[in-house]
């Protein structure tokens, strides 16, 4: 009779050893998909944030390109041969620009290109561009007919560059006056963010369809656009470590924005989990086998 109730307890503890270990990897399995989850909220509130500086760059090259003033001193220069008159209307247009300029922190410089070559810059950072980049950036927008082009760093200048051609507005000729040039520091423009989405920022990597427009962590330059291509996420092997994987491709820029967290970074929250859990499913169980135990041998 004993024997018997300790072969059917010697199956009831197997049972439970058996529903034990699943609901614990039940439980970490909920636990990796909750990172996820917080990883791609993480991710969109980031995005957001970029998306909107992104805009706020936009509204500021329309200010300008519309501008009457600059406008006017555009037309100037194209319509008059006279030396001193052109300097004039150069130097009112970088003024003008000087104040748009210094209107945000990641804005290392703005650049106009007027019609005749002759090119106007102002910033903290500003520079001339050779002629062979504006035009090669000119190339870029012409087919934009007015609209905003990103391009994404290349060569030796780490910017991200915002261009658009400026026409005429008066009379609607749309008469080509010029070409409009921001080079924005998105370095600069993360970390407006950086203090309220910290670990975004740290592990942050945005792709374009022609170049890397960021990254956190150079050793990606080349790993994400194949991560990028085969749609990754989830909790993934990359080179031997294991990361947290999450994307989105926002509609305005159409980048693809991605957070690639080392797992090992928030493992010893997953070990504590695990250990606290098991734990306590192991003093339940021997609780329980003490107590069938007494019961057994008292019959």
């Amino acid at each position: 009779m004993r024997s018997r109730l300790f072969l059917i307890l010697g199956a009831v503890v197997a049972t439970i050893l058996l529903i034990g270990f699943g609901a614990l990897r039940f439980i970490i399995g909920a636990y990796d998909r909750q990172l996820l989850s917080d990883a791609a909220q993480l991710l969109n509130l980031s995005v957001a944030s970029i998306e909107n500086e992104l805009r706020r760059v936009e509204q500021i090259s329309q200010t300008i390109l519309a501008d009457p003033n600059l406008q006017r001193q555009l037309r100037a220069v194209k319509q008059t041969e006279a030396a001193y008159e052109g300097f004039q209307a150069r130097a009112q247009i970088d003024d003008m620009l000087l104040t748009h300029a210094l209107s945000e922190p990641y804005i290392n410089s703005i650049h106009i290109v007027d019609s005749r070559g002759n090119q106007i810059s102002a910033g903290v950072h500003a520079r001339p561009l050779t002629a062979e980049l504006w035009r090669w950036i000119l190339a870029q927008a012409l087919p934009a007919q007015g609209r905003v082009v990103w391009i994404p760093p290349s060569g030796g200048d780490d910017s991200l560059i915002a261009a658009r051609i400026v026409r005429q507005i008066e009379d609607l000729t749309l008469e080509y006056l010029g070409l409009l040039i921001l080079r924005i520091n998105m370095k600069e423009l993360i970390e407006l963010f950086a203090e309220s989405y910290p670990s975004a920022a740290m592990n942050l990597h945005i792709f374009a369809p022609d170049g890397t427009v960021y990254t956190s962590d150079p050793w990606l330059l080349e790993l994400g656009s194949e991560l990028v291509d085969d749609d990754v996420y989830g909790i993934e092997e990359i080179e031997g470590r294991r990361y947290i994987v999450s994307y989105t491709r926002p509609r305005y820029s159409g980048w693809t924005y991605m957070y690639l967290l080392p797992y090992e970074s928030v493992y010893q929250q997953t070990l504590s989990v695990t250990s606290t859990v098991t734990l306590l499913y192991l003093g339940v169980l021997v609780a329980a086998l003490s107590a069938s135990m007494r019961f057994i041998r008292s019959i």
